[in-house]
This record gives C-alpha cells, sequence and structure tokens, in this order.
C-alpha cells in the first residue's frame, strides 16, 4: 500500500474501498517505476473523485500516463481498471469540466480510458503477464461499462458503447456482441467523434460484419472534418450538427 491516508480512500464508493484495500499496490509496477512520484497508484485513483476538480483533472491525465503509459497495460493496470470501473456509477462523475481541452463529464472520461486499456489488450501492448491480467477482468469490466449503454447524457452513453465494443473485441467475450451489434452500427458507427466511429469499425469488421457503407460514410466524414481545419469552418473544427455527411 502506498501513503495514501485510509480517510481519503473512504471518501470512494464502498465497492472501490475494498478493491482498494484487497491490492497490494506497492508490487505492482506502472510506466515509470523508477521515479519516486510514479509509485502512487492509490493516490491517482483516489483524486479521481477528490473536491478540487483540477485534482481529478490531474488524476485523469495521470492514469493515462503512469498507469497506461502509451497504450500499453502494466502491472497496476488490472487493479486500476476495476477500481476505476467502481466508481463509475459515483453522482461525482457526473460533474463536467475542461479534459484535453474539451468540455465532457468525468465519467464519460473514465469510460474512455477503459476502452483504451481494452484497446491495449487487442494489440498485445504489455507484456504476457500484465496482459493476461487485464484480460481476466474484462468481464467484470464490461458488465459496469453496460449500466452507462442508455445514460441520460449522450456523451456518456456514447463513451459507453465505445467502451464495450472495445471490450467485445476479445474472443472470450464473443457470445455477449451480439448485445450491443445493432448500437455500434446504427449509432456509434456515425458519430461526431472520429475515434469513436473507428473504433466501430474496428469492432464490427472484427466479428465478421460488412462495414464498406460505413467505411464510406466515415471517411467523407473525416474528408469534410480535414477541410475545416484547413478552412477555419466552425461546423467541423468545433463540433458536428445535423448537417454532417451521412
Amino acid at each position: 500500500m502506498s501513503d495514501v491516508p485510509n480517510h481519503l480512500e473512504s471518501s470512494l464508493p464502498h465497492n472501490a474501498q475494498i478493491l482498494m484495500a484487497s491490492t497490494d499496490w506497492a508490487a505492482l509496477d506502472h510506466a515509470c517505476p523508477d521515479e519516486q512520484e510514479a509509485d502512487r497508484t492509490e493516490e491517482i485513483l483516489v483524486q479521481l473523485l477528490a473536491s478540487d476538480f483540477d485534482a481529478r483533472r490531474r488524476a485523469v491525465r495521470d492514469l493515462a500516463s503512469l498507469v497506461l503509459h502509451q497504450n500499453t497495460v502494466y502491472g497496476s493496470t488490472a487493479a486500476a481498471s476495476l477500481v476505476v470501473a467502481a466508481i463509475l456509477g459515483d453522482v461525482r462523475t457526473e460533474d463536467c469540466g475542461v479534459f484535453y481541452d474539451e468540455e465532457r463529464c468525468l465519467r464519460a472520461e473514465l469510460l474512455d480510458w477503459l476502452g483504451s486499456v481494452a484497446d491495449a489488450v487487442a494489440w498485445d501492448s504489455g507484456s504476457e503477464t500484465d496482459l493476461a491480467a487485464v484480460r481476466a477482468v474484462l468481464p467484470a469490466l464490461l458488465n459496469d461499462v453496460n449500466r452507462f449503454l442508455d445514460d441520460p447524457d449522450p456523451t456518456v452513453g456514447e463513451a459507453s458503447l465505445a467502451a464495450a465494443a472495445t471490450i467485445l473485441l476479445d474472443p472470450g467475450l464473443a457470445e455477449q456482441r451480439s448485445l450491443i451489434a445493432d448500437r455500434v452500427r446504427s449509432g456509434l458507427a456515425v458519430s461526431s467523434r472520429r475515434c469513436y466511429r473507428g473504433d466501430a469499425l474496428r469492432a464490427l469488421e472484427a466479428w465478421g460484419e460488412d462495414v464498406t457503407e460505413l467505411r464510406e460514410r466515415h471517411d467523407a466524414a473525416w474528408q469534410a472534418e480535414r477541410a475545416a481545419m484547413f478552412d477555419g469552418s466552425v461546423l467541423w473544427a468545433s463540433g458536428w450538427n445535423e448537417e454532417a455527411p451521412f
């Protein structure tokens, strides 16, 4: 365990507290094990629900830079993923702020991070031991992620669907793909977020579905977005609307 005071951990939801207390964090490595600052996975997880939103923002950044650095899983990734999934339902994750220059709620950001964990596994990015540890928790992560497919916040619902689709790239979960395949095709594959469209196309193609038309739409949308980047168009640079080309 780290030096994080127990009273700070008590600010987490009960299930997350149990996961935190039952994990030997000091025995799990991260991206920078030789740096004194890096040996603090517990602190990062606790700070995700800090009262100071800037602390939450830094914790989200540290999840990406230390626990899943360069889309690679580490010894701490599996355990940290379970804790992140356990706090998704906390009302504090509905709070909004600027993450990576975009206004979003914390819940959507955490769902995106879980999707990134699954993406790293799909690419076999990490040691065999660490990858096996994450694969072992994917079913649990999927259950928690699926709870937000119908979230009233559309950004959360979309983030949940993207994370679920990426988790379901795992062959061991193939029997659950049919439960969200239609949503992935009709919703995620025509998302205004290019990264989500990419997630959808990759998933559907891996599941053996024809994505020819969807890929054409995606490419057309990407070309429109690129054009907006060059001409300064507000429509494509800062957000799409109903006039998107699909």
